[in-house]
């Protein structure tokens, strides 16, 4: 699929490169370079859609060995651990006391990112009734994309202002 015949893909790089060049411009307190980088590869996904060719490749797996159907325990299992890997990475980051170090405008920035890539990792793990809801169109793009502009909006605009901060400081 080309990309600009898909314009939620098309937004999705577009508002990942921006985010990335924002995040860019703070410098490296807070956190900021992990940050563009994390938005340059979620823009390079966005080239390559891995997300869904690897869902496919799993469904496939899946088929093959006679467990499509039973699916759905399999997901809540994998969110069930991705839930515990994110709150264990809290948990860590908490307790080392890097939270208390990041800005104000980090804490956004860093929340809305977290957002972000568990929205990937609930579309990775393809719920249909999620799915469904993700996907209808809404004003020319799928909601998901509207969700990425939202949540990378905030990122953006927090290392913006950081940055014009940091300019004057």
């Amino acid at each position: 699929m080309l990309l600009f015949d898909n314009p939620t893909q098309a937004t999705g790089l577009a508002v990942f490169l921006v985010t990335f060049t924002c995040c860019w411009l703070p410098g490296r307190r807070g956190g900021w370079r992990l940050l563009a980088a994390i938005y340059l590869v979620l823009a390079g996904e966005m080239l390559l859609e891995g997300r869904h060719e690897l869902r496919l490749l799993v469904n496939d797996m899946m088929q093959q060995g006679g467990l499509y159907s039973g699916r759905g325990g399999y997901q809540l299992v994998i969110a069930g651990l991705v839930v515990a890997a994110l709150l264990l990475a809290v948990y860590k980051i908490v307790r080392r006391g890097l939270w208390a170090k990041v800005s104000q405008r980090g804490k956004w920035a860093w929340t809305a990112t977290i957002g972000l890539l568990m929205l990937f990792a609930v579309e990775f793990l393809s719920v249909h009734a999620v799915d469904a809801l993700l996907y209808q169109n809404s004003g020319g793009l799928m909601r998901i994309a509207w969700i990425w502009l939202f949540l990378a909006g905030i990122t953006a605009a927090s290392a913006i202002i950081q940055a014009r901060q940091s300019a004057g400081d």
